[in-house]
């Protein structure tokens, strides 16, 4: 893996760590249905938006779907990221329990490779979150993304502080209950294939070859 990606993955503790088996490092949700990209939206609104939360990590998978990684600023006991990612569901209550996934990352527990290639021969990526409605009708990259893009999308990534977690696990924030998708402003645009991929009167595989250039493309 390349280099810089790798140091990314570890300063936001989405690789094996070593910490104890009680304490937790790093959040994931998982949405295996790429159809369900409106609810990761809201979601990803709700967390930045309403929470005041760093933007996480957010994976598009080779074969379909979403992940979001959410970095922890110190690790946290298992009993409070339990309470945190409780205090966060009632927002994915529209979704029947089965299309998401809610999970701590502790002890010696790995997140799947990103990016890497999958069975189907596509690549899972990180993505900005602005492009994430591509990949709603076919998944993944066709071709590798560009290793040292993938490590500055990581590298503007910041982790949550620990006071801000507590305060939402322990409660004390109001949450509604009905999710409001809003689009979320891309960072570092590419004018031109920005404007492709974001023309709704372009052709859906248009605009996905156009996202595809993107994250394959060096860095500017």
């Amino acid at each position: 893996m390349h280099e810089r990606l790798r140091s990314e993955l570890r300063r936001l503790n989405f690789v094996a760590g070593e910490t104890a088996d009680d304490a937790v490092r790093a959040l994931c949700i998982d949405f295996p249905r790429a159809a369900d990209w409106p609810a990761v939206a809201a979601l990803l609104d709700r967390l930045c938006g309403e929470l005041g939360l760093p933007v996480p990590a957010v994976s598009v998978g080779g074969e379909g779907g979403y992940s979001l990684w959410l970095a922890l600023a110190e690790a946290q006991p298992l009993a409070v990221a339990a309470d945190f990612l409780a205090a966060v569901q009632p927002w994915l209550s529209e979704l029947p329990a089965e299309r998401y996934r809610l999970r701590a990352l502790q002890g010696a527990d790995a997140m799947p490779e990103v990016p890497a290639r999958q069975a189907n021969g596509r690549w899972s990526a990180f993505i900005d979150p602005g492009m994430g409605s591509m990949f709603v009708d076919e998944p993944g990259l066709e071709i590798a993304p560009n290793m040292a893009r993938q490590a500055d999308m990581l590298a503007a990534l910041r982790p949550i502080a620990s006071a801000d977690f507590r305060r939402i696990a322990g409660g004390r924030v109001e949450l509604p209950a009905t999710p409001v998708a809003a689009p979320l402003a891309l960072v570092d645009p590419r004018t031109f294939l920005m404007a492709v991929m974001n023309d709704p009167a372009v052709a859906i595989g248009d605009r996905i070859r156009a996202a595809q250039v993107l994250l394959a493309a060096p860095p500017a």
